[in-house]
């Protein structure tokens, strides 16, 4: 930021126009303003939401667990769960261990 106002500050003192400066670089004159007005830093807001039923860290580490069992290394999660459930434990949904077998960068299928 503070290289493209420098930049247009100098191109301005040449004789452009602020609008047509900003142009060139890909922002609007009110972008500039705002950045010449509040600062360099960075004001957007991040996420603040907390998720409420977050799986626990024990559980996470159970289904890891499962998911390299030998009997269920070569299959999905789609395949994993039945089976589960035929022997009655229900860890999480197919989609949440997906999600955690890629967390942990364990997803090969």
């Amino acid at each position: 930021k503070a290289e493209v106002i420098m930049l247009i500050e100098e191109a301005h003192e040449n004789g452009a126009r602020y609008s047509k400066a900003c142009e060139v670089v890909g922002i609007s004159h009110r972008t500039l303003q705002r950045w010449k007005q509040c600062g360099l830093k960075d004001r957007r807001k991040g996420s603040k939401k907390t998720v409420v039923r977050k799986v626990p860290q024990e559980t996470r580490a159970e289904i890891i667990s499962v998911c390299n069992e030998p009997r269920f290394r070569d299959l999905t999660p789609y395949e994993i769960v039945p089976q589960l459930l035929e022997e009655g434990r229900y860890l999480a949904s197919e989609r949440t261990i997906y999600r955690i077998l890629k967390e942990a960068d364990q997803l090969h299928h």
